[in-house]
């Protein structure tokens, strides 16, 4: 009997490690729960958009009229100086005719201001002399903005423009070209364009400084995306849509570029839901949650 229990304590000594062994619990394996990448959509939609480009400009009188002489005569009487306000046939100075005693009054031919005086009372006027007196029709004044011959292009009688004149403290006054040149000035090489103000500014002086914006390659009912939107991938250009929380890459021809916003020509539909932040960090099939933006 004693035989029998010390080979079952033999027993049961063998056996208790294998049976801890088998009964010992796995180590549970723990599943990494992929990540969804936090983006902000925009819309793509149709729209209009534009360059917009900024040039300085410079108040002037409609139009000058130059009191040039007809023949040599003495200077007698100024009646008028530079800047003071003239009416039509108002006179401006008086000339002596040489060997006689007749005075010639000489008067303005229109309504407005005196732009310059090149004359002095005693002297005497010659008829290569280029102009006595110059007079500025004022009404309306106008801006005038010089513009190279890519800008001219862009510019037509009627077009729409913004104007700031600092000295005044306006801004964002309406303006309208009313002429361009059509040849450009031998000195600067430039086409000139003379602006009218919609809304009549009376404290406007020749010479004043502004500033005019003008949109240029205006592009109308097209689709447009942010152009933060867009890209490179080598020779491509591609933006990433969300579908379904998945991120879709799409490739897309574009056109113009505004700087903030830019033209897609095909490639995408309007109304998709364009990723613009976040995009740099994905490729295409990634899950991605919409932060903020759209969704």
């Amino acid at each position: 009997m004693k035989k029998k229990i010390t080979i079952l304590m033999v027993l049961l000594i063998v056996l208790l490690p294998f049976v801890s062994a088998c009964t010992t619990e796995e180590p549970e394996v723990e599943v990494e729960e992929e990540v969804k990448i936090p983006v902000q959509l925009q819309t793509a939609r149709k729209d209009t958009i534009s360059n917009e480009i900024t040039l300085s400009g410079r108040a002037v009188p409609a139009k000058e009229m130059m009191i040039i002489p007809q023949s040599a005569a003495e200077v007698e009487d100024i009646k008028v100086s530079r800047g003071s306000k003239v009416e039509k046939d108002e006179v401006l100075f008086t000339l002596k005719i040489e060997d006689s005693e007749e005075v010639t009054e000489i008067l303005s031919p229109v309504e407005g201001r005196v732009a310059a005086i090149n004359i002095k009372e005693d002297e005497v006027t010659s008829n290569i002399q280029p102009s006595m007196v110059v007079v500025a029709d004022d009404n309306p004044m106008t801006i005038s903005i010089n513009a190279t011959e890519n800008l001219i292009t862009e510019l037509f009688i009627g077009k729409k423009v913004d104007i700031k004149i600092s000295a005044l403290e306006k801004e964002n006054l309406m303006g309208k070209i009313a002429s361009i040149s059509t040849a450009p000035d031998e000195r600067s090489q430039q086409y000139i364009a003379n602006i009218v103000l919609v809304d009549e500014l009376n404290d406007l002086k020749p010479g004043m400084l502004a500033t005019v914006k003008l949109d240029t390659n205006i592009r109308e009912n097209v689709l447009v995306v942010k152009s933060e939107a867009i890209l490179d991938d080598g020779d491509r250009k591609v933006v990433f849509v969300e579908e379904e929380g998945l991120a879709k890459e799409k490739e897309v021809k574009t056109g113009l570029d505004t700087g903030l916003y830019t033209e897609i020509v095909s490639g995408l539909e309007s109304g998709e839901k364009v990723i613009v932040k976040g995009q740099n960090y994905i490729e295409d099939g990634s899950e991605v949650e919409t932060v903020r933006g759209e969704k």
